[in-house]
């Protein structure tokens, strides 16, 4: 199964548990727990801007187009900061965005940054680090969850 499904299935008690990176679960937002962090699978969700664009604050950000494949964790971000931006979904090669005119920056996974770097983007900030986790439901039975 795709891990975009993994959180829907386990809310919906398809699963009782999954395996899942934790950006996939703050991004579906489903009725789900974090168990355990596994301690691998470990990538960065950052903003990251072409090479030349060097804004001095988080601030200088606001109102600008930013692509990305994680809207739901990008806008919380932005509301916590108190930013505001055109929020640009699309589902993959969000490092192209810039270079064809559609986003001033991206949102997006990082782990070496290579992707970053041939795309002439560099990572400016980081909003959520992940790991892959262990979930279950919220509503798995007592019987079901017990360790022993």
């Amino acid at each position: 199964m795709r891990d975009d499904d993994i959180p829907e299935y386990v809310q919906d008690g398809v699963a009782d548990i999954g395996f899942v990176g934790e950006n996939v679960v703050l991004e579906k937002n489903k009725q789900t727990e974090i168990v355990e962090r596994l301690g691998y699978g470990k990538c960065r969700l950052s903003i990251a801007l072409p090479k030349g664009k060097k804004p001095k604050n988080i601030q200088a950000l606001d109102g600008i187009k930013i692509a990305t494949s994680y809207p739901v964790i990008l806008q919380g971000w932005l509301k916590k900061n108190k930013l505001k931006a055109d929020i640009h979904e699309i589902s993959g090669s969000v490092e192209i965005a810039p270079r064809i005119g559609l986003a001033d920056a991206i949102c997006d996974l990082v782990s070496s940054g290579s992707t970053l770097f041939s795309n002439e983007l560099y990572e400016y900030e980081t909003i959520l680090k992940s790991e892959a986790v262990l979930i279950s439901g919220k509503n798995i039975s007592k019987k079901k969850n017990s360790t022993s």
